[in-house]
């Protein structure tokens, strides 16, 4: 499926390119399964906290599992663990969106974006 022809075959590329090599823990069956036996109204996202930054947010059940010390006294510091998602290439320093939508503009004029309908009927852009 998705998950392996696309997002793992980006995660190990990415990651190789600089000399590493990630594990990807939560394709675990143990995992899945204990967080599928999760109420699902705890793994929802609330959009007022995503605004707030505030629990409720992505990711705030894991995020929770990080909270505090660990058994050697290390802690992420909070504004790191609740700090707001980024995109997978806005974490490793490029913002591919930004880069797109500035090389399109250069390519494709108002007009052009105006007759989109016209000039490609099916699947317009």
């Amino acid at each position: 499926g998705m998950l392996g022809n696309i997002n793992l075959h980006r995660t190990d590329r990415m990651t190789m390119a600089h000399g590493l090599e990630a594990r990807v823990p939560f394709l675990d069956t143990e995992f899945t399964k204990l967080v599928m036996e999760m109420d699902p109204s705890r793994k929802m996202v609330c959009p007022d906290a995503v605004r707030n930054n505030a629990r409720g947010r992505e990711k705030t059940v894991l995020r929770e599992l990080f909270e505090g010390p660990n058994a050697n006294g290390d802690s992420i510091p909070t504004p790191v663990l609740w700090r707001a998602k980024a995109m997978q290439c806005e974490g490793v320093g490029e913002d591919w969106v930004s880069i797109l939508q500035r090389k399109i503009m250069g390519l494709v004029s108002d007009a052009e974006l105006a007759d989109a309908a016209i000039t490609f009927p099916v699947n317009t852009p």
